[in-house]
């Protein structure tokens, strides 16, 4: 082989390193999240600069009521991707009630919810918890219960929080704290 050909082929070499490099790249994709279900009308307008959205399973924040229910399959015939979302309960409806047992009945309900929309076994659930700050012993609680509930029904639970900080305390629970740190990390 002579120089020449060696030197061409290093440089393909090297431009075909580039590009598999180039192609590995994280993709980049853009959603939106709104409580409310901007209407079938909008969805193809909507997926010209949206590639997914969130998807509610229960009542999103402040709501009464869930306009996203039976929306899926239209969604994903528009093509539109899914981040799906479960609101937690607040402080104030845990306070004096068991909140374990609420996370577990709030976890069953989050999967049948899932199930119902046409998610496949494991979509990765996000629990939205509203309030930011300390996580009290009774969120954590739930939380922690949440997760560890979704796990054996074939779910991958998240959770999402503003400034999510750990009480002291709570190496009751480390598993659940280590899948909810890896979650939060991912």
């Amino acid at each position: 082989m002579t120089r020449g050909m060696k030197c061409l082929s290093s440089w393909l070499l090297l431009l075909a390193a580039t590009c598999t490099c180039q192609a590995q790249q994280p993709a980049a994709y853009t959603g939106f999240d709104r409580n409310l279900y901007p209407g079938d009308a909008l969805l193809p307008a909507l997926r010209q600069s949206f590639t997914f959205t969130g998807y509610w399973l229960n009542n999103p924040p402040g709501e009464t009521s869930n306009t996203w229910t039976g929306k899926r399959a239209l969604l994903k015939q528009n093509g539109f991707g899914f981040l799906v979302l479960f609101r937690g309960r607040t402080d104030s409806e845990l306070k004096g009630n068991d909140a374990a047992a609420l996370g577990l009945q709030d976890a069953k309900a989050a999967v049948a919810a899932a199930a119902f929309e046409g998610f496949p076994k494991d979509i990765l659930i996000f629990i939205d918890q509203e309030e930011g700050g300390r996580l009290l012993p009774e969120q954590a609680a739930y939380l922690f219960t949440w997760i560890d509930a979704c796990v054996p029904l074939a779910r991958a639970p998240a959770c999402t929080a503003p400034q999510f900080r750990f009480p002291t305390g709570l190496a009751a629970r480390p598993s659940a704290r280590r899948r909810t740190l890896r979650t939060i990390s991912s």
